[in-house]
């Protein structure tokens, strides 16, 4: 506990992503990883993805869904005992009120305890971040963040649904999508679709929308905020764009897009927004939505 009051000590983030950007952006933000865990979610079965101006509102969907379930995996292994086994040794998982594990040896008096509490507060305050090295009026900077609880009462431990074992531990999950024109574009699908959309992105500015949503591990609480930057492109050689293809990463980005990668970097002619927020996690943003849910680094 911190010396100011209901203010707690962040011990680890459970990352809820196989991004490698996202582990790189914390490990330079020197939080640390204690966990992986891969949400189970058919991203693209889900949302509405006709048009850009349904980006906000499904990158937050696919990040809460995807924190909801990574919850939903952790509740699951505590009921049935194995919460080390999936959270690995990077969690310190506390002893105290740690009565996850049913035993049921004898069959003459099985308890079961059933939670129903499922919450689904949703309030929205708005609040901006604005870490931009060239503010033009051609991009919408907003940082808007929403709560609500996560609570699952089919799949907690203890009868309010919290796991006091994993106080101090915070599940990151988010997703991110890249708008060109009117068009939401994701992981390319194949070669084909990685070329078109890399050749697309010195017609128009190009932006990235994304989401991050963090879900206190012991009390479900969660809060999101949603980031939006717009990249301008000149014209990215057809030689290039191949190689990038050929190196492999691009196929794993929303919209074949990955800004870090030395080959792009000479085709940029500006970003209106942040680096981080283009990469998929704005450092900023992350350590106010730690503050909001009652954590200092």
């Amino acid at each position: 506990m911190s010396s100011v009051t209901g203010i707690r000590r962040l011990k680890g983030i459970i990352l809820g992503s196989s991004s490698s950007s996202r582990k790189l952006l914390l490990q330079e933000g020197g939080i640390s990883i204690a966990a992986v865990v891969k949400p189970r979610v058919e991203e693209r079965e889900m949302g509405d993805r006709s048009s850009a101006s349904r980006a906000r509102e499904l990158v937050e969907l696919l990040g809460r869904v995807k924190g909801e379930d990574v919850m939903r995996q952790i509740r699951e292994a505590r009921r049935e005992g194995r919460l080390q086994q999936l959270l690995g040794e990077g969690v310190l998982i506390s002893s105290n009120n740690n009565n996850s594990n049913n035993s049921s040896s004898n069959s003459s008096n099985s308890s079961s305890s059933s939670s129903s509490s499922s919450n689904s507060n949703s309030n929205s305050n708005s609040s901006n971040s604005n870490s931009n090295s060239n503010s033009n009026n051609t991009v919408d900077n907003y940082s808007n963040t929403t709560t609500s609880n996560s609570n699952s009462s089919s799949n907690s431990g203890n009868d309010d649904g919290t796991i006091p074992e994993l106080d101090g531990y915070i599940v990151l999950t988010g997703d991110q999508v890249v708008c060109w024109d009117d068009t939401i574009m994701e992981k390319p699908i194949d070669r084909e679709e990685a070329i078109v959309f890399m050749n697309r992105y010195h017609i128009s500015p190009v932006s990235t929308v994304g989401s991050i949503v963090l879900t206190d591990a012991s009390t479900g609480k969660q809060v999101c905020s949603i980031d939006r930057c717009v990249i301008v492109f000149r014209e990215i050689e057809r030689g290039d764009i191949d190689r990038l293809i050929e190196e492999g990463e691009v196929m794993y980005c929303a919209g074949a897009l990955m800004i870090e990668n030395e080959r792009i970097r000479p085709y940029i002619d500006r970003i209106d927004g942040t680096e981080e927020g283009v990469r998929g996690l704005c450092l900023q943003v992350l350590d106010r939505l730690i503050r909001e849910l009652g954590y200092c680094k």
